[in-house]
């Protein structure tokens, strides 16, 4: 066979080495830590992991080369457990709709998160994305099956996996203000009725 540097682009034969010296079967994180050291770009790994006709997915979130051979329970190995993240929402004092999502990896590196499903449905659309400074750092677009446009955000601000990610909505302006903490940046339960009654 001809040797894979005289058939490979150059970006191919990073994530075929890559796979060579610590594969068979990479999770997601792993390969993003491996590739950024090789000078990939973060923000199109992504598209690479997707569209490079030698890599396959074995597994939510694991890859391959295609046609790798790995032995039995090497996949399970990988694979971890789903676990349910925290996510809420609800008003605060202003009268402002807000949700808070704990941040996965995938959602860091790809921007997109799931808000509560009723929430979802109500807040359909796009809104000017702000930091908690004023800074505009694109648009939010919330959809009946996910909620994405929070790259720039994670680039600009970073974020690490378990972080908290509070987005607070001025339905008057169509603005979100989104802000990236602990447990500590979830507002305090506000009755509304309560509210308009004092």
């Amino acid at each position: 066979p001809e040797a894979p540097e005289s058939v490979l682009s150059d970006t191919e034969l990073i994530f075929f080495n890559i796979f060579r010296a610590h594969g068979p079967l990479l999770r997601r994180q792993d390969i993003e830590k491996l590739c950024i050291e090789r000078g990939v770009n973060r923000t199109t790994l992504g598209l690479y992991l997707t569209r490079l006709a030698i890599l396959a997915r074995f597994g939510v979130g694991i890859y391959g080369l295609r046609g790798a051979t790995f032995p039995p329970g090497e996949l399970d190995r990988l694979s971890t457990p789903r676990q349910g993240r925290y996510s809420d929402h609800g008003w605060n004092e202003n009268a402002q709709p807000w949700a808070a999502v704990e941040l996965s990896a995938s959602a860091l590196s790809s921007g997109v998160v799931q808000l509560p499903t009723g929430f979802r449905k109500q807040m359909k659309g796009g809104y000017l994305l702000k930091t908690e400074d004023g800074l505009t750092v694109g648009q939010l677009v919330i959809s009946d099956q996910a909620t994405w446009g929070l790259g720039p955000l994670f680039r600009r601000r970073g974020g690490e996996p378990g972080d908290i990610l509070l987005l607070t909505f001025d339905l008057r302006q169509q603005e979100v203000t989104a802000r990236l903490g602990d447990a500590t940046v979830i507002p305090e339960p506000v009755n509304l009725a309560e509210e308009v009654l004092d």
